[in-house]
């Protein structure tokens, strides 16, 4: 085998590695930044004694649309 044909086998190697974990990796954070959100909003509601809940959760609803979940209950 060539030298070129052992680093292509190094380099497909390391690509499979980081594609079966970075997927579940993203999925965590995904998951994690939209439950983050709701701890932010959830704090923002209650300083603000809920006269902004429309628009915070109006945003709420509009990150969870980019990430495309709802967190885990």
């Amino acid at each position: 085998m060539s030298l070129f044909g052992k680093v292509l086998d190094i380099a497909k190697g390391a690509t499979n590695t980081a594609k079966s974990t970075a997927g579940p990796l993203a999925g965590k954070a995904k998951d994690l930044t939209v439950q983050g959100m709701h701890m932010a909003s959830a704090g923002a509601n209650k300083v603000t004694g809920g006269r902004f809940e429309d628009a915070i959760g109006s945003v709420t609803e509009k990150v969870e649309g980019v990430l495309g979940r709802k967190p885990r209950e």
